[in-house]
């Protein structure tokens, strides 16, 4: 059987982890409205790792329809959170060798809209 636990919690200040096989923070960095933001979100990733069992994963971002070749929202272009600076964030969750994967996103399917696919990093921990 099948045991999902969902922890109410604020994340940052949550401190009674286990480990876990699968840990998904969704759009939590998305929120990140500066570098120092970011910077913390990327703490809190770095900690949650070390609570992944061998071959766990982590779903690190969902990145809401972006363009093709990068990671710029199109719905606001008056803001764009921290994280969806592709090089940035690339360069800053380096360490975990991150996969980004794209798929279609809502609009592809009920407007058939291809330029502006979902993605997600996600973190494999290795054995």
């Amino acid at each position: 059987m099948l045991d999902i636990n969902f922890i109410e919690s604020d994340i940052y200040k949550h401190d009674e982890w286990h480990n876990y096989d699968n840990i998904n923070l969704s759009n939590i960095g998305q929120y990140a409205v500066n570098k120092e933001e970011l910077l913390k979100y990327k703490d809190l990733v770095k900690n949650l790792v070390e609570h992944l069992n061998s071959n766990g994963t982590m779903l690190v971002m969902y990145f809401f329809g972006t363009t093709k070749n990068n990671l710029s929202p199109l719905d606001d272009p008056s803001f764009i959170a921290p994280i969806y600076n592709l090089p940035d964030t690339i360069k800053l969750f380096e360490i975990y060798n991150s996969e980004f994967l794209s798929f279609p996103s809502v609009k592809e399917f009920v407007l058939g809209d291809t330029n502006s696919p979902d993605k997600a990093m996600v973190f494999r921990k290795k054995k």
